[in-house]
């Protein structure tokens, strides 16, 4: 705990240091319970009971108590919460994530035995009080969370209170679908961690990114905007064409395919139009703003691989459960990608890689690949807007000439 008697500035450094601590153990934790419960709990016939107990226990239950723990210190740090309020969110969390987690697993012991047929005993019995235990003190941190952000942003005191209940009636049923899974703890991690390395002191943030993002040379390149348009307008048409025969593609191929068959096509076809669009936007990206190339052309690097895998994977149907291999490691290439781009963070190169290194490991452990065949679909409109936002540049660079012209 931070001595009351330290002086400011040193109070508040040891403050960030406990958050950021704090913070990257959730992260490790709720990677570890992510990754046993992806390669071990759903893969498993008969997962052991105990087994499944402590990777409840770490992923449902620790990890995102340490979260909030890190976000309690961050924004007492702030200003946001007061010394008393952060240490009853911590308590009440500590009380009801336990709970939570507790109640879930004795709902699945519950659950075997009733469908065993025999009687409920020990904690199979304790489902009710253990959820309402835990949805009572979900609702109170809930409470509490929302009033003290309400009343720093100036809302008056009457309409907080009326937020704080909206926010635990309706915040804890869905927290609690929300947290079944060690998944969402990593996600509740990552955001601690973001939140506080974005509330890290400033004061020399050229000579933390300086180093990492530099001027490239080539701001308003021409032949490169036309390269990326041209990019652009390949993914676009190759996107509208596997979106139009994973949809209805039976209606009009010329060819007897069933609807299975049409729907692993078109969205391979998505992902192969995935790689042009990530290479027009990074060249758009390198051409406008200053970014060091290595900070654009690896997270996109990364992404292209990424893809690649899960064509693989989605075109191996129906052994795509054997294969799931590549969906683990298209996931630690997007985790590459996103983690990388910490690079940007405007703090200091230690926070920026630690930054990179939860957010990459949490998205690997989470398999957050497995949702890029249906995000494929957002290729051709994200092309398309790509499209007219360049269009619309052109049109204006045009009209620069003349407006000064008649000036």
């Amino acid at each position: 705990m931070v001595s009351i008697d330290a002086p400011p500035a040193a109070a508040g450094r040891l403050g960030r240091r406990w958050a950021l601590g704090l913070t990257i153990a959730s992260v490790v934790v709720a990677v570890t319970a992510t990754t046993l419960w992806w390669t071990v709990i759903t893969r498993a016939d008969e997962a052991g009971t105990d087994l499944a107990l402590l990777v409840t226990s770490l992923g449902t239950g620790l990890a995102p108590v340490l979260a909030v723990a890190s976000a309690a210190v961050t924004l007492h740090g702030l200003r946001v919460l007061s010394r008393r309020r952060a240490t009853a969110i911590v308590a009440l969390a500590a009380i009801g994530f336990p709970l939570a987690a507790l109640a879930a697993h004795s709902w699945s012991l519950g659950f075997d035995l009733a469908d065993a047929g025999a009687p409920m005993t020990g904690l199979a019995a304790a489902t009710a009080p253990l959820l309402l235990g835990a949805v009572a003190s979900g609702a109170a941190l809930l409470a509490l969370l929302v009033h003290a952000l309400s009343r720093h942003a100036g809302v008056p005191s009457a309409p907080a209170v009326g937020l704080a209940l909206v926010a635990a009636v309706v915040g804890v049923p869905l927290i609690g679908w929300g947290f079944l899974v060690p998944a969402s703890s990593a996600a509740l991690a990552v955001a601690a961690l973001l939140l506080a390395a974005l509330s890290s002191p400033r004061e020399r943030p050229a000579a933390s990114i300086r180093p990492l993002i530099a001027t490239n040379g080539r701001r308003g390149d021409r032949s490169s905007d036309r390269l990326a348009v041209g990019l652009a307008r390949l993914a676009a048409g190759a996107g509208i064409l596997g979106a139009a025969f994973a949809l209805a593609g039976p209606l009009w191929w010329p060819v007897p395919i069933d609807g299975t068959q049409a729907m692993i096509v078109g969205i391979s076809i998505l992902l192969a139009a995935g790689v042009p669009l990530i290479a027009s936007l990074a060249l758009l990206v390198e051409s406008r703003f200053p970014v060091a190339r290595s900070v654009v052309r690896g997270p996109a690097i990364a992404l292209v691989l990424a893809l690649a895998m899960m064509g693989y994977w989605y075109t191996s149907a129906p052994d795509g459960d054997a294969n799931w291999w590549a969906v683990s490691v298209a996931s630690v290439f997007v985790g590459v990608a996103v983690g990388g781009m910490s690079a940007l963070l405007p703090v200091a190169r230690p926070v920026a890689i630690a930054v990179g290194l939860g957010v990459a490991l949490a998205l690997a452990a989470a398999q957050v690949a497995a949702f890029l065949p249906m995000l494929a679909f957002a290729v051709p409109i994200l092309a398309i807007v790509v499209l007219v936002l360049d269009a619309r540049g052109a049109r204006r660079r045009d009209a620069e000439p003349a407006a000064a012209a008649t000036a």
